[in-house]
């Protein structure tokens, strides 16, 4: 679940929201239509439904929700990477991620972590 690390503390029924809906791994746009504690329920305009979203799950611009998710993917591109030191690393993590394209299962960031290290490794370039 992507975290707002600046999340907004003001937030109103009515308000114009963004927030990564992680199925489909993008950045949706919404709007508040009630908020309950910590919860916000959300009119989707993105793909017209209904969804609840923690408060600081929610990011007030898209750029903002892309700079977030970026920064949370290459973390974990990194954390990836520092898994996997020689050719016997690189097999077995292909073992253990989905790094094959299986549609919506498929781990784009361990896919990733696996190119740039079939690279290092093995000179490899895998796109």
């Amino acid at each position: 679940m992507l975290k707002n690390t600046h999340p907004v503390c003001n937030w109103t029924v009515g308000d114009t929201c963004f927030y990564h809906e992680h199925w489909s791994d993008s950045i949706h746009k919404a709007i508040i239509v009630n908020i309950a504690g910590d919860t916000a329920y959300l009119n989707d305009i993105t793909v017209k439904g209904n969804i609840t979203q923690y408060l600081d799950c929610l990011f007030r611009t898209q750029s903002e929700a892309n700079r977030a998710l970026e920064a949370e993917n290459n973390k974990q591109i990194e954390q990836y990477c520092a898994r996997i030191h020689t050719v016997e690393d690189l097999v077995r993590f292909a073992f253990d991620e989905t790094v094959s394209t299986a549609e919506e299962y498929t781990d784009m960031n361990a896919r990733m972590a696996f190119a740039i290290k079939a690279k290092e490794l093995l000179g490899i370039v895998l796109e």
